[in-house]
Parts: structure tokens; C-alpha cells; sequence
């Protein structure tokens, strides 16, 4: 009888320690030997390799659940997936810590709120509207958003590409309709 409960310890730990340590090359590989939150170096190295974490793939599943993924990629400091969900497309953005910091869907100028596509017509008169991004932030997370290279605070905004000959404007629009200028590009 003591040899049996020897045995199931003894694999028992075993198993604990085979699951605690992945093997190199395993999707959460880079986390062996590393307390990630406070290690800036495991987290600049994977960065740099480009590598998508194990951690943002489960926790986008429990963020989005029922979502068609599409693809992953790892664009500056954000590990990116782009999925449908409810026939919609959307790109979730994760920081290093694999939180997510919020959506992109594209959008039209339809969806604008009246106010704002009347100022746009007003004061962007001759510039064409080409594209509309909605950008949705979680609340949650303190990380900025990068938008069109500029760190964008924590609130959810449409983004809108305006174009003319020579010229090509970004600007910020509020869910309430409030138009700013955002970035000449």
C-alpha cells in the first residue's frame, strides 16, 4: 500500500513539474524560468522576435469568446488579432502584458454622429473622406492606444482619413460629434 502511494506522488509531481516547465519551442516557451511581469528583458526579447504569446491568444479567447479569428500579428509594441464576430470585422490589440487595450472596426461616415458630418462638410470642404476607423477602448487597462503613430488616451473615438490633392488630413471625432484635428499625414 506504501508503494502505491509513493508511486502516485511520485507522479504526481512529475506531472506538475513537466506542465510547470514547457518545453522550448512550446507556445508558452518563453515564460519558463521567468516571472514575466517583472521581467522587461523576457518581455523586449520576445518582442523583437515578433513572437505572438500563448497568454494573448487564451486571453483574447476569454475576451471575444465564439469569435472567428483571422489572423495574428505582431505590429510595434501590440500583438494584433484581426476576427469577426457577430459579422463584424475587428482587430484586437494586446500590450506586453497580454491585456487587451482595445478594438478597431472600420466604419462610414454614415456612422458619424449627424453633428460631426455636418462640421466636416463645413469646415473640410473639398477634402474627401476615405476612410473611418472606430477605435473602442477598454477602460481597464491604462495602456495608450497608438493611432496613425500618435498615442491616443483612454476613450473610444472614430478616426477619419480625409484627402485632397496634396493633403492628407486625420481627424479625431467624439462618439458625442465633437471634430478635432488629429494629424496631417
Amino acid at each position: 500500500m506504501k508503494n502505491k502511494i509513493l508511486l502516485g506522488s511520485l507522479l504526481l509531481a512529475w506531472s506538475a513539474a513537466s506542465l510547470a516547465t514547457p518545453a522550448a519551442g512550446s507556445p508558452a516557451g518563453h515564460l519558463r524560468g521567468k516571472n514575466r511581469k517583472t521581467s522587461s528583458v523576457n518581455l523586449s526579447t520576445r518582442h523583437r522576435a515578433g513572437v505572438i504569446t500563448y497568454m494573448a491568444q487564451a486571453q483574447f479567447y476569454s475576451d471575444f469568446p465564439g469569435a472567428t479569428v483571422l489572423g495574428w500579428r505582431r505590429s510595434g509594441d501590440f500583438q494584433e488579432a484581426d476576427f469577426v464576430q457577430d459579422h463584424t470585422t475587428y482587430t484586437a490589440f494586446y500590450d506586453d502584458r497580454d491585456e487587451l487595450v482595445g478594438t478597431t472596426t472600420t466604419k462610414t461616415l454614415a456612422d458619424l454622429p449627424q453633428n460631426a458630418r455636418r462640421y466636416l462638410a463645413e469646415k473640410y470642404a473639398g477634402y474627401t473622406p476615405s476612410e473611418v476607423i472606430y477605435f473602442a477602448d477598454n477602460e481597464d487597462n491604462e495602456t495608450d492606444m497608438v493611432m496613425y503613430g500618435i498615442p491616443v488616451a483612454d476613450e473610444d473615438n472614430y478616426f477619419v482619413l480625409l484627402r485632397k490633392p496634396g493633403e492628407n488630413l486625420v481627424v479625431k471625432v467624439s462618439p458625442t460629434g465633437t471634430v478635432s484635428y488629429f494629424k496631417k499625414i
